[in-house]
């Protein structure tokens, strides 16, 4: 190759050889703002008591994290009707067209971060959070956690705090909710509120649904174990976990 060849080549691989370390430095930092962000709106979150927090308070989160909403939801057997507010973030994995791209083949995982939030008569008396992640095989995993004011309905039968898996239409992830309302103790409400938000936002991804949500799931299985060898099966619903 003739001298001015070698020097357009080199010049043509450290155009490449900048350009891709441009673009997975700011792919970083993408990745580290959403992932601060994510964390912050779990704190906010938490902070936010049913039953107590105002539609003042409840707006204010919205509008911080760009959610949206209201929109009005009727009265069902599962609760009362109200304003309901949905705020979404998403890691920088996520596709334009809702599809995440497929980068856990190089070892960076997707996560999603879903808020509900209720308010009746002036007072937030609903929420809903779940958040998804990945395994490192790209296995999908969903941990919700609902809080609702105290009611004796045929939804939670006024039981203050409830773990256990739900249905999820799709790719089947693994899943685990915890369900508590305003009676749960502050260690039962902590316990519905301890999600693995390091596990989450990892490019690693987590390990299964269990460590994504690590003190329900200890409850869940710790019950799960012994309603079972009451009944004289020992073997774990939930062998993942293990």
């Amino acid at each position: 190759m003739s001298k001015p060849g070698r020097t357009l080549g080199l010049k043509a691989l450290l155009i490449v050889a900048v350009v891709g370390c441009s673009s997975s430095v700011c792919f970083s930092v993408a990745r580290h703002r959403a992932a601060s962000r994510g964390k912050e709106l779990l704190q906010d979150v938490r902070d936010l008591r049913v039953g107590t927090a105002t539609a003042k308070d409840v707006a204010a989160i919205v509008a911080r994290y760009h959610g949206s909403g209201p929109f009005e939801q009727p009265e069902s057997l599962s609760g009362p009707g109200g304003s309901v507010y949905n705020i979404v973030l998403f890691s920088p994995t996520m596709g334009p067209i809702g599809r995440h791209l497929p980068l856990n083949r190089v070892g960076i995982h997707f996560w999603g971060l879903v808020v509900q939030l209720q308010v009746t008569n002036g007072t937030l008396t609903r929420t809903e959070l779940v958040v998804g992640s990945e395994t490192s095989s790209g296995k999908a995993l969903e941990a919700k956690m609902e809080e609702r004011e105290y009611q004796k309905s045929p939804y939670d039968h006024g039981i203050p705090y409830e773990v256990a898996p739900f249905l999820v239409s799709g790719s089947n992830p693994e899943t685990l909710a915890a369900h508590i309302n305003t009676k749960a103790t502050k260690d039962e409400r902590a316990k519905a509120f301890d999600l693995s938000w390091e596990c989450a936002e990892s490019i690693h991804g987590c390990k299964n649904v269990c460590q994504l949500m690590p003190s329900a799931a200890k409850d869940y299985l710790a019950n799960e174990a012994s309603i079972r060898a009451s009944i004289g099966i020992p073997e774990p619903e939930y062998p993942h976990c293990h």
